[in-house]
Formats: structure tokens, C-alpha cells, sequence
């Protein structure tokens, strides 16, 4: 069931209502049901994994076979979250970071009109974006950088996998540990944060969960994962809404947990709201 998204009113922040009260999380996360094929940190030597245009730095994940969703007796699983099921994806890349204000401005020459935080500096995530704005800076890259690369938003499976440091049995995206890994309503003192200042996850991935929820490609369905296919899903054919991930700086804890799954309308805007890139490269 798609869980209501509500705009605080003096922030316009990006909230979510039903949320589950922290002390109803486990305190660690359970042993996966089955081990993951690893994940690798290291770039193939045929592509560079900084993009040239904006900076962007990119890993390269090799792919693998994952339990996808929330797993029997991991404890606070939403109905949306369930059944964990077997995913297996293919090689990609995906940004070490949000994607930033500057890294915005030095691709579209100017802020978005949502920014909220304008004062917080170039190394803090780009917020106040809608989906179809991220189209409008992907097609700009995707002429621009010219080098063979197809930047894209990742899908949903590909942000689990990467948040789960390659689909281990974590909590949060890099550890039980929400302080260590995220910016959130415990910690964030009523703002965001420029990146890559928390503990990064297993591969190498700093801020999936906190700072900003994440967009990614895939229209949003409660039901989805009672119908997913096992290779490279790419979410249902259509919808009202997008998929959002990991939380935000505003949000308890319970929301940025790796399976925690949401979804807004493809025209919001909210300075919670950021995203980061995957690429597929020839």
C-alpha cells in the first residue's frame, strides 16, 4: 500500500506519514536467507570513473544474485517491502555520491528553480528537484559528456543491491549503525549536510541512506513484489508515481532503512528530495 507522502509546512520537506516508531526496529540486521554474489569496488580498465563534465565519480558494481526486500524475522518490514524475493542483475555503475549543487550548475549552467538549501555550498546534494527535471539534466549530460556512457537513474533492484553493499543482510545502506552511515532527523540538526562526510557502505558509497531521499527509474506499486521477474526488473509499465529511496535529513530512522520503499508524483519537488546516477558504458 503506497504510503502517503505529506510537505511539512514551514520547510515544504518531503515527509512521510505511517512511519514506524524507531524502538519497533531490530537493533542488528538478520543473516541473509542466502549468500550474495559479490559485489566489486573496482573500475573495468576500459572506462574512467569520473564523468568529465560535472566530476561525477563513479563505481562500477559487477552484479550478482540478492534477496530482494524485506526477509522474514528482520523485524518493522512494511507490507510494500514484502516478499523478499530473488534478484539477479546485471553489471553497472553508479555515482559514490548524490549528485551536488555544483555538479548540477556545471551541467545546467544554473540552480534548479526547487533548491531550498542555496547557502549550503557546491558539496551538498542538489535538492527541490522533481523526476521529470532529472530527465531534463540526464538528456544535457548524456550530450554533452560524449564518451560513450548512458547516464541514467538507477532502478529500484539496482539501489537495493548498491545500498546492501551487494545485497548483504544490512540495516541501513552500510551497517546497522544509522549514526555512522546518515544524516537524519537524530543527527542532521534541521538540515542537510554536504556529502560524503558518514562512514561510506561496502562499496565504497557514501549517503544512500539520509541527506536526501533518491530517486530512481521505476514507477512505484505497494503490490510489485508479488509480480517482480528475478532478472533485471524494471519496475511496473506505468503509474501516478516514481519509487523514492533511503530517507532524508528530516525522516526517523525507521525510513531510512535499505528496504524502505516510497513514492511521489514525478512533478514533486522537496527540499528532501535528491538523487544520484548510474551509468551503463559500451
Amino acid at each position: 500500500m503506497h504510503t502517503n507522502l505529506k510537505f511539512f509546512a514551514l520547510a515544504f520537506t518531503l515527509g512521510l506519514a505511517g512511519e514506524v516508531a524507531a524502538d519497533t526496529l531490530p537493533q542488528s540486521a538478520p543473516k541473509s536467507p542466502g549468500k550474495p554474489t559479490p559485489a566489486h569496488k573496482q573500475v573495468a580498465k576500459h572506462k574512467s570513473n569520473r564523468e568529465p563534465i560535472s566530476g561525477m565519480v563513479f563505481v562500477s558494481v559487477s552484479g550478482g544474485t540478492f534477496q530482494m526486500g524485506c526477509a522474514p524475522g528482520f523485524g518493522g518490514c512494511m507490507n510494500e517491502e514484502i516478499p523478499s524475493h530473488e534478484v539477479r542483475l546485471a553489471p553497472f555503475d553508479i555515482g559514490q555520491f548524490k549528485v551536488t549543487q555544483g555538479q548540477w550548475r556545471a551541467v545546467m549552467g544554473n540552480d534548479p528553480p526547487g533548491l531550498f538549501f542555496k547557502n549550503c555550498g557546491a558539496n551538498c546534494p542538489v535538492e527541490g528537484i522533481s523526476w521529470y527535471e532529472i530527465q531534463d539534466f540526464m538528456a544535457v549530460l548524456n550530450k554533452q559528456s560524449g564518451h560513450g556512457c548512458r547516464y541514467r537513474l538507477p532502478t529500484e533492484a539496482e539501489w537495493e543491491y548498491s545500498c546492501r553493499s551487494g545485497g548483504n543482510a544490512e540495516l541501513y545502506c552500510g551497517g546497522d549503525n544509522v549514526d555512522t552511515v546518515a544524516w537524519y532527523q537524530g543527527n542532521s540538526g534541521g538540515t542537510i549536510h554536504p556529502v560524503g562526510q558518514k562512514v561510506p557502505n561496502g562499496l565504497g558509497l557514501f549517503d544512500m541512506s539520509g541527506n536526501t531521499w533518491e530517486w530512481v527509474n521505476d514507477w512505484y506499486d505497494g503490490g510489485y513484489y508479488t509480480y517482480s521477474p528475478r532478472d533485471n526488473p524494471q519496475g511496473p509499465t506505468s503509474g501516478t508515481a516514481l519509487v523514492i529511496r533511503g530517507g532524508s535529513w528530516v525522516n526517523g530512522a525507521s525510513a531510512l532503512r535499505a528496504t524502505f520503499r516510497d513514492g511521489a508524483a514525478p512533478e514533486r519537488r522537496g527540499n528532501g528530495l535528491g538523487f544520484r546516477l548510474a551509468r551503463t558504458c559500451p
